[in-house]
């Protein structure tokens, strides 16, 4: 069984109702990193995993290719790097503006949020 952290990481409520998986990595050859579950964190936050391998390649400056549902990027990274990746990509793309919940979703390029309505 994999380990949760909340969405977002600040909430602390052991309770609360958004949750996803902590990041596994392991380390590649010759100097890559392989993500072994952003797929799965990429549905739990319901975002595509094109869109956050664009968004750690534009970080990162390195590439990042999916195969064989693991995900690898060129170079040596932490897992609490990568987890911190992640934390920013949720905080910019995922969590809405107005409430703060992260039950949003992407419909013509437009942020939409279930929870208030709002439209960004």
């Amino acid at each position: 069984m994999s380990r949760k952290v909340n969405i977002p990481k600040s909430n602390v409520d052991p309770f609360h109702r958004y949750q996803r998986d902590v990041i596994q990595i392991s380390p590649g050859k010759a100097n890559t990193t392989i993500i072994n579950n952003l797929e799965t964190i990429a549905l739990q936050i319901d975002r595509s995993i094109n869109e956050m391998c664009n968004y750690m390649k534009k970080k990162t400056g390195t590439n990042v290719f999916i195969k064989n549902n693991e995900t690898t990027l060129k170079g040596s990274f932490t897992r609490e790097q990568l987890d911190q990746l992640i934390e920013e990509y949720i905080e910019a793309n995922v969590l809405c503006d107005v409430c703060g919940n992260p039950e949003t979703f992407i419909q013509d390029k437009r942020k939409i949020c279930k929870a208030c309505g709002s439209i960004m």
